[in-house]
């Protein structure tokens, strides 16, 4: 009865999808000027109603203002046709709204923007507004979905609908038609590269690593053994998870059987990849469902539906740390939930508490002492709500009184401040390469290495005025009349701080360096220590850490004594004019300050470090001598 039920639904869509088709002049066929609307936004949702709900709640289904602000914006003094053909020429519609060609019985995609934006004289103005928004069919089902093929049954055969041409562009897969417009596949000039960007990373090249791992560690085992046995590995859930789409659906066995060589149904040392052409690796459609693309999203392959994720990181603790599959070795999510990058928000209600008490949030950020705290602590908090500033992310996620922080500034909507989380350092389109995510453009800043993207925030790379300077001193320069020193010339940031044993399957191969502790504990309750790959004499754990309190005292000893002493000078010299001991006060100060601004407590750079404050005792104990 069910079946008969949606047969009949089919039949009536066919018969309204038929009736809206028309042939043009060279036998192509198009859709009428109706169908757009009538099609994707009546009659789909009557079996599809659920895709249907997903996608009005998406960026696709919201695309008429965003073209109103970037006309504005860019385009003012621009007829439409300079728009679409002019020298910076930017067609508009082909990719926020195709199929409104259609609309009006159909016109080129230069009429459809001076029939859906206001224009002034023939030309786009800074007040560009849209219009006819009853008729603007947004990115809707027929953009994607060729209607026209078959039977309206087969409404998942992916194609884009070519605006210019009026007919659809058939694709190979859903990666390569996000392509269309995320990337450069229609428009070889355009600024929107996402598609091109997880092309270069290692999401796009997923398997020959399967084939690698099922031929060193999986030989003599059959596909079903390897998902499902005593030691079960589902490969294709988190390299490939949409692989089970293939063929019209299949189950991670036999996808796993598909795609990769066996010998009498078993896998074998010289396992090899199959069917390349269709493996989608990591594809947009593994962490986002395109019915609502924006909503960090996992594909589940057994299930074959998307299950949407709290945020971004807890989307990748699926494959990379064990919030899907216990015993997986990928632990880095796990790793990074230990460390303090993943506890940043107690921190900056503190500070806002002890130093910013009866500001507000923007004297914070945009006042005379600025200090964006979002920016380091928590750049992707500025992604909540939709967009916002950074003052409005400090206003929402730490509590004000009359719009000023007092010294209980406490945090709230603490379930969504991000931390420092995944997406704060690697753009989730191409994550192998280092890159800054910078809270004011919303963009990422690609790094040439990892200390440059450390030395954004545990530096002055970002903010010249910051007091968080360890990327710096570990550099050896900075100080005045100090000779500049590296302790460790070769040593950078994540050779100490990412340090990753080749013992496999030991914790800190497994953690991938994101716990950024020097020492990790292993499962036998031994610690290994990054200092052992420079330093044999430093082969434990206990070692590194009593080495490290020896450096930290003395630091502390020195430091005790520079800060008095310098004090000192500093009331001796309030009343005495004279340069040389007035310049003499100052580089005491500086490199006092220099020095404390590291956040090792004195095992950065040590020796440096404990020149910079010697200095600075020196000098002050000179103009006390001098003032006496």
């Amino acid at each position: 009865m069910q079946d008969t039920s949606k047969a009949f639904v089919f039949a009536i869509i066919a018969v309204v999808v038929m009736a809206s088709i028309s042939l043009s002049a060279c036998g192509t066929q198009s859709l009428s000027a109706s169908s757009p609307a009538t099609v994707s936004q009546m009659y789909c949702q009557l079996c599809h109603g659920h895709e249907h709900a997903m996608w009005k709640g998406g960026p696709h289904a919201h695309t008429q203002t965003d073209v109103a602000s970037e006309l504005s914006e860019e385009r003012a003094g621009q007829t439409p046709d300079d728009v679409i053909h002019g020298d910076d020429a930017e067609d508009c519609i082909a990719c926020h709204s195709p199929t409104s060609i259609l609309a009006n019985s159909g016109m080129d995609e230069t009429q459809a923007l001076s029939y859906f934006f206001t224009t002034s004289g023939g030309v786009v103005t800074q007040d560009t507004t849209a219009i006819n928004t009853d008729s603007w069919p947004d990115v809707t089902c027929t953009s994607c979905h060729n209607v026209l093929k078959d039977h309206p049954h087969t409404l998942p055969i992916l194609s884009l609908y070519n605006a210019r041409t009026g007919a659809y562009k058939p694709v190979d897969n859903a990666s390569e038609l996000c392509g269309q417009c995320h990337g450069n596949l229609l428009f070889p000039d355009t600024d929107h590269l996402t598609y091109n960007d997880w092309t270069a990373s290692k999401h796009a090249k997923t398997q020959d690593d399967v084939a690698s791992e099922l031929g060193e560690e999986r030989a003599g085992q059959t596909p079903d053994e390897v998902v499902n046995g005593n030691d079960a590995e589902d490969c294709i859930a988190c390299h490939a998870p949409t692989a089970v789409l293939a063929n019209g659906g299949m189950s991670a066995t036999e996808a796993l059987d598909y795609f990769f060589t066996t010998s009498d149904g078993k896998f074998t040392a010289d396992a090899a990849t199959a069917h390349s052409s269709e493996w989608p690796d990591v594809s947009c459609l593994a962490c986002h469902d395109q019915h609502r693309p924006q909503r960090p999203a996992f594909f589940n392959p057994v299930t074959k539906e998307h299950e949407p994720m709290e945020n971004a990181t807890v989307l990748c603790g699926q494959c990379h740390g064990d919030l899907r599959f216990p015993d997986t070795d990928h632990l880095t999510y796990n790793a990074w939930t230990t460390s303090k990058h993943a506890k940043t928000q107690d921190d900056v209600a503190s500070e806002l508490g002890e130093e910013r008490a009866g500001q507000t949030p923007d004297e914070v950020v945009n006042g005379n002492d600025a200090e964006d705290c979002i920016a380091c602590h928590a750049p992707t908090a500025v992604l909540a709500n939709g967009g916002m500033s950074a003052t409005e992310a400090l206003d929402y996620f730490f509590t004000t009184s009359d719009g000023k922080f007092t010294a209980d500034a406490a945090t709230t909507h603490s379930s969504e401040w991000p931390d420092v989380s995944c997406l704060a350092c690697h753009d989730q389109h191409n994550p192998d390469s280092p890159a800054y995510f910078n809270s004011e453009t919303k963009a990422y800043e690609p790094m040439e290495n990892a200390d440059d993207l450390c030395g954004q925030c545990h530096g002055d790379l970002r903010f010249p005025d910051t007091d968080h300077l360890s990327y710096n001193i570990l550099s050896g320069t900075g100080g005045i009349g100090v000779p500049d020193l590296q302790t460790e010339p070769d040593a950078t940031c994540t050779d100490c701080h990412m340090f990753v044993s080749d013992e496999d399957g030991g914790n800190s191969s497994m953690y991938h360096g994101h716990s950024w502790s020097i020492a990790v504990q292993e499962a036998d309750g031994k610690s290994i220590t990054s200092c052992t790959q420079c330093h044999d004499d430093i082969d434990t754990a206990q070692k590194a850490d009593d080495l490290i309190k020896k450096w930290q005292n003395s630091f502390k000893a020195l430091d005790e004594t520079a800060q008095q002493n310098v004090a000192a000078a500093t009331d001796a010299m309030q009343n005495v004019q004279n340069e040389t001991l007035q310049s003499k006060l100052e580089e005491a100060q500086h490199n006092l300050s220099y020095a404390e601004s590291d956040e090792s407590g004195g095992y950065h750079n040590h020796k440096y470090l404990m020149s910079l404050l010697q200095d600075a005792n020196d000098k002050a104990l000179e103009i006390l001598a001098v003032s006496k």
